[in-house]
């Protein structure tokens, strides 16, 4: 359960400053129809309360007139829309409670899987919840095995391409002066001090016919480092069976402007 709450939370802190409208919207639509059916079997809003993440508005930035709901799920319900529609990223604002129920500035959460429409997106949930059939019919050049014994992710050289993936690619504003410790309570994020995190997913393969999740994860520290975390894992989020993951962490220095001499 600690990697699918990962990667739920990952959804919403994975763009610098931004100047925008901080106060919560005054009305907000009504969930969609379409929405309400995939709520029954997918509740994100209730999923992340569950994690004592409270979501309590967002607000869609992607046209002239913002559309606001209360909690996120519609939100990104509409941004998928968007993704596919537009071929770009979606733009969301959403207001969390803290642990003392305050309203805290909005985070800026811009968003695009790399999928491209609705049955692509769904095949990949289907392929995750029945992988040992759907396994069978992967094409021999879309699998790569991993160099050393079956099972790990330890492979020589990963394709730089992408079969489509729902998280795709993630960036997330912090207001400037703020934590994100003070709108999550995750003991990890204690020490990253930050106004930006981006997150890019990509499947090049699969690995011994499971999907392979390539992440990065780039952010910079208060002191202008540039932090980049690479992983690479065949986790199932639908049946959450025994995994690989492999990875590793690069810090850049900041470069030291150069003196000219007069």
């Amino acid at each position: 359960m600690c990697l699918l709450r990962t990667i739920l939370l990952t959804l919403l802190l994975a763009s610098a400053s931004f100047s925008a409208d901080e106060s919560l919207p005054n009305t907000y639509e009504k969930a969609t129809f379409s929405y309400s059916l995939l709520s029954l079997a997918l509740d994100i809003d209730s999923s992340l309360k569950d994690m004592g993440v409270q979501v309590y508005a967002c607000r869609l930035e992607n046209s002239a007139v913002a559309v606001s709901y209360h909690g996120i799920g519609q939100c990104l319900f509409e941004s998928l829309k968007y993704n596919f529609k537009k071929k770009k990223s979606s733009t969301v604002l959403f207001w969390v409670l803290n642990k003392e129920g305050q309203y805290l500035p909005p985070l800026k959460l811009e968003w695009k899987n790399t999928h491209t429409g609705w049955w692509k997106f769904s095949n990949e949930f289907l392929f995750l919840a029945l992988e040992g059939l759907q396994g069978r019919f992967i094409k021999k050049e879309d699998i790569y095995l991993s160099n050393r014994e079956k099972g790990t992710c330890l492979v020589a050289e990963i394709p730089n391409r992408d079969l489509g993936n729902f998280i795709g690619d993630l960036t997330l504003t912090i207001p400037k002066g703020r934590r994100l410790t003070e709108y999550f309570n995750v003991s990890a994020l204690e020490h990253v001090r930050t106004e930006r995190v981006s997150l890019s997913v990509r499947v090049p393969f699969y690995l011994n016919k499971k999907r392979a999740y390539k992440a990065k994860i780039a952010y910079t520290s208060d002191k202008a480092e540039i932090i980049e975390i690479s992983v690479l894992t065949n986790f199932n989020l639908i049946t959450q069976r025994d995994f690989c993951i492999s990875g590793n962490f690069n810090i850049q220095q900041p470069v030291a402007p150069t003196r000219v001499t007069p």
